[in-house]
């Protein structure tokens, strides 16, 4: 919640600019958490004046937007050729012993309401499908200058030496024993540092089945490691039980890498109340900081733009740590950050409440139940 005059007029002026070019809905969310602060009465008639605006303004876009999609839309013939990489999974003889379970188990999600051209993206390593044999499976991953699946920000390369290191610390140093990771992938890059490859208990998160059983086959001698495939928007984040104790427990750390800047924002909010309602008491995400061009802003699904999760509608307090997400890759502009935050249990409920708020202004009022030690 904003408290400061000098922050909401600027929050006004980001609305304003927001309505400009188009991004009305976010700039609806600005709005509303105007009216929420402490702004001075006269910038609170401003966001007022504005809010009452944007109705008319909403559905003339809407309409421009129904009439764009049903005229023939140009084939992207370099895309659309592309052919998906077959996945083939070996059959195990008996499933694997693992010291620990998840619960719940499942994610109830719908496949079918992603984007296409984000479903096509995942099984076709994000348009490089030339990059990899006609058939993937786990021997493929032991190939030397193999490509991931998942894209070129998970490939084996100094795009994800820095992300493997900061991970890799934060274990060591905050003595992490459970980690959820989300999206997973096709978890190409995550093991190349030991903290996270031993680690007692790593659960994979991802919507994409065919990665999910392309890695269960992969890492089925791993008795620390479990794949699972789940909407982190749509469904609670899993707690962690091991055998040994028989305990439920929500994990040490969860880490959601590369992941909000593709999805609409109503569902990246979404995604960070899950996080916060888990119980973790710690979060690595990705994050654009807005000196560097960070701008939280609505997208299709699977599309790009730079989160501020330090901003509106996220709202997060300081990180604790932050690093160059890809320092000296040759593709990186350097204006992502991956950093940490510290949840304690006074963030939690804060946070909690502030999210479910923006989700109920957003029309999704669904703010799950808060975890309770």
């Amino acid at each position: 919640m904003l408290q400061e005059p000098d922050d909401s007029r600027m929050q006004l002026q980001m609305a304003v600019e927001l309505i400009a070019i188009g991004k009305l809905h976010t700039a609806q969310v600005f709005l509303r958490a105007i009216l929420g602060s402490e702004a001075s009465e006269t910038t609170k008639q401003e966001a007022t004046s504005l809010l009452e605006s944007l109705p008319t303004k909403i559905n003339k876009a809407i309409a421009k937007n129904l009439k764009a999609e049903a005229a023939p839309a140009e084939e992207d013939v370099n895309a659309k050729n592309v052919v998906p990489v077959t996945v083939r999974v070996p059959s195990m003889q008996s499933p694997p012993t693992k010291t620990f379970q998840v619960e719940p188990q499942s994610c109830e999600y719908n496949l079918q309401q992603l984007s296409k051209d984000f479903a096509h993206a995942s099984l076709t390593g994000w348009g490089r499908a030339a990059s990899f044999p006609a058939v993937v499976d786990p021997s493929y991953y032991y190939t030397e200058g193999h490509k991931s699946l998942s894209g070129r920000g998970s490939d084996l390369d100094e795009t994800t030496v820095a992300a493997a290191k900061f991970l890799a610390n934060v274990i060591t140093e905050y003595d992490v024993k459970t980690l959820v990771d989300v999206p997973c992938g096709d978890a190409n890059w995550q093991f190349r540092e030991y903290p996270q490859d031993a680690i007692d208990a790593y659960v994979g998160l991802d919507i994409m089945p065919e990665l999910i059983a392309l890695n269960n086959a992969r890492f089925a001698h791993h008795s620390n490691k479990h794949f699972i495939k789940w909407d982190m928007a749509a469904c609670a984040l899993p707690h962690i039980r091991f055998n040994a104790t028989g305990k439920l427990l929500p994990p040490d750390l969860v880490h959601v890498r590369d992941a909000i800047q593709h999805l609409p924002l109503q569902q990246g909010v979404a995604t960070l109340m899950n996080v916060v309602s888990s119980g973790a008491r710690m979060f690595i995400a990705t994050t654009f900081p807005s000196q560097r061009g960070g701008l939280n802003m609505h997208i299709p699904n699977g599309f790009f733009y730079k989160p501020d999760l330090l901003a509106a509608p996220f709202s997060l307090p300081s990180p604790i740590e932050c690093a160059a997400s890809a320092p000296g890759h040759d593709g990186a502009k350097g204006d992502d950050q991956t950093c940490l935050w510290l949840f304690s249990n006074a963030t939690r409920q804060r946070l909690h409440k502030e999210l479910s708020k923006t989700l109920g202004m957003m029309g999704t009022p669904r703010p799950g139940a808060l975890y309770k030690s």
